[in-house]
């Protein structure tokens, strides 16, 4: 363990405190509905369901659980948890948040530049501002857990973001094979979205006036989010000067994340029952199963990558 710079833990620390203070909304929404006011749920919605009980209650704890990752990472304390037990969740949850950062930048500009007229987000689950509220929460998560995380990792794993030549260690050709399936099928998925993405129809079906914008944002994120984990991990295996071996941990750490955070919640919505899975196409359930598989296996090829190059010596670490 390599404990960092002052300038870089005040850093951490506030990006951190970020963190906390952005699941303020989200969390008292949650609360809210779980004890029965509905605000901002319009009246006959499913979203006053007994199915969204379960689900309310499964995400006021995902997203409390930031709060503990926070802690993690600011806090002296945080640096003898196990990694395995801090690096899952924080997997899943940079996965999860940081399409959910960009996909609330992406629709921050284009409803200033269309003066709301192109993202309505009428006749939903809920009302227009909660989606603003809940987008901006999420968003904010990311970018700052993220930055936390990073400066953590730096830290604690230096040796993980640090150049080095290729080798032959005892899991090499387990990696190769991990990565070239995994790759193969993130490549595969983002096809998959790309053709939803300029098509007349998502994934839930046709698009909808007022929500069209949003629904193809998500899916050309979704999209860009595969190839990176899909170049990130072969550049991990083979890094170049224009994918230096950090930047590529980065790429393979976000896009596998989200191709297996994103999967997984779509496969437990299909699970969890009709009410929530409404619309989803045997093609997209098939798609989230690929993706889940995809970013589990490049995720794994990247774990051994890294856990095999730890005695190599130490020299600067990239920009």
């Amino acid at each position: 363990m390599i404990d960092s710079p002052p300038a870089q833990r005040t850093l951490r620390v506030a990006a951190g405190l970020g963190a906390v203070a952005a699941t303020v909304p989200y969390l008292v929404l949650k609360v809210l509905w779980l004890s029965g006011n509905l605000v901002g749920v319009p009246a006959g919605s499913p979203a006053a369901g007994e199915e969204f009980v379960y689900a309310n209650a499964i995400t006021l704890g995902m997203d409390a659980l930031v709060v503990v990752l926070a802690a993690a990472l600011t806090q002296r304390w945080g640096m003898r948890v196990p990694a395995w037990l801090l690096l899952a969740p924080l997997w899943v949850g940079t996965g999860l948040l940081v399409p959910a950062a960009l996909q609330a930048a992406a629709g921050g500009i284009v409803w200033a530049a269309s003066g709301g007229q192109a993202m309505r987000l009428e006749g939903g689950l809920v009302e227009p501002w909660v989606y603003a509220v809940v987008g901006a929460s999420f968003a904010l998560q990311g970018v700052f857990l993220a930055v936390a995380f990073l400066s953590y990792a730096r830290a604690r794993w230096s040796h993980a973001f640090r150049a080095a030549p290729p080798d032959d260690g005892a899991t090499r050709e387990v990696q190769t094979v991990l990565v070239r399936g995994g790759a193969g099928a993130a490549v595969a998925v983002a096809v998959g979205y790309t053709v939803w993405l300029f098509g007349e129809a998502g994934p839930f079906g046709p698009y909808e006036p007022g929500w069209e914008v949003s629904q193809r944002t998500h899916l050309a994120i979704a999209a860009a989010m595969a190839l990176a984990a899909a170049i990130g991990a072969v550049g991990m295996q083979r890094p170049t000067g224009r994918l230096p071996f950090g930047r590529a941990v980065v790429l393979a750490w976000a896009g596998s994340g989200s191709l297996f955070g994103w999967g997984l919640y779509q496969v437990v919505v299909v699970l969890s029952g009709p009410t929530l899975a409404h619309g989803l196409s045997a093609a997209g359930n098939l798609m989230q199963l690929v993706s889940v598989l995809a970013g589990l296996a490049l995720a794994l090829a990247g774990l051994l990558r890294i856990v095999e190059r730890r005695p190599v010596a130490q020299v600067e670490p990239v920009p």
